[in-house]
């Protein structure tokens, strides 16, 4: 493999593991935020 070819591959997986994380991340805050919303209402 060139090493263009693999510097690409690296990219790539960084940049899906930053996707992923940003995803978790997001979902961690929507459940806190759904949580908050269920407490109060109760």
């Amino acid at each position: 493999m060139s090493p263009d070819r693999y510097r690409e591959e690296q990219d790539r997986r960084d940049r899906e593991e930053r996707d992923r994380r940003d995803r978790e991340e997001r979902d961690r805050r929507d459940r806190e935020e759904r949580d908050r919303r269920d407490r109060r209402n109760r």
